[in-house]
């Protein structure tokens, strides 16, 4: 940090490009904001244990700050809400109004209003909370992350589900919103072909495969399921390209075609 003016008492004059600077950082300043579910239906907004619980933030022409917290309940169809502060154009309280509004409509009736962040709501529990964090919106969602954990003995990266859990761990999607990938307390789902090697596979369908590498399955049993219709199967790709087909019918007996 570097300083341009020492100030003195009744005696230092004041740029008007500084005054304007800022201005500028104090209009967009949002300090120690933190929002948080206290219930399956309440949203709290209330200072981070790193400001020592306070909070600070400039809602349009009001600078608003507090320690205690202000909640708002969801109500409503299911679907995204924006999360709103709001301040009336006078002094008191110091302290910011905290409202919701589905996403896309207009914001609340307030003299200022500021977009703090975006909660998804299913219609009796809010299920997932983001907070505009003033330098990329919605980081949860629109950036790439590397995660390295400390020391090598660190693991990097742990998902724990509630008691009961019921949803799913692990979700990965098409942008179409299609299943790719899930992960819950029961099992693995994988919705597209896995394959296994040195990425230089060129065709899942037709099995042509340049790679080498060896999957091994240490289980105590390997089982292949239809969930509907029809039997199980096991496709092996032969050299050519050609493909061998594995099943049991209904004698037990295996089939090879």
């Amino acid at each position: 940090m570097s300083r341009d003016v020492d100030f003195t008492n009744n005696s230092t004059a004041v740029s008007a490009s500084w005054l304007n600077d800022m201005q500028e950082i104090e209009t967009g300043g949002a300090w120690g904001v933190r929002l948080s579910r206290t219930s399956t239906d309440t949203l709290r907004l209330e200072g981070d244990a790193l400001t020592e619980g306070a909070y600070a933030v400039r809602v349009g022409a009001k600078m608003k700050y507090g320690s205690t917290a202000t909640s708002v309940v969801a109500s409503g169809t299911g679907g995204d809400y924006d999360a709103y502060l709001t301040s009336a154009d006078t002094s008191s309280p110091k302290t910011a109004g905290l409202s919701l509004v589905a996403s896309g409509d207009p914001a609340p009736a307030a003299d200022f209003t500021r977009q703090i962040g975006t909660i998804t709501w299913d219609g009796s529990s809010i299920t997932d909370i983001r907070l505009l964090n003033g330098v990329q919106a919605n980081a949860d969602q629109h950036n790439s992350f590397v995660l390295r954990p400390l020391v090598s003995s660190a693991t990097p990266l742990t998902v724990q589900g509630l008691s009961g859990q019921s949803a799913d761990l692990v979700s990965v999607k098409t942008s179409a919103g299609a299943k790719i990938l899930s992960i819950n307390t029961s099992v693995v789902d994988v919705a597209v072909p896995l394959l296994f090697g040195n990425g230089t596979e060129l065709d899942a369908n037709t099995g042509t495969y340049s790679g080498t590498s060896t999957l091994t399955i240490r289980a105590q049993s390997l089982q292949i399921a239809k969930t509907s219709g029809g039997a199980s199967s096991l496709i092996l790709y032969k050299p050519d390209g050609s493909t061998a087909t594995i099943s049991v019918d209904n004698s037990n007996q295996l089939v090879i075609s």
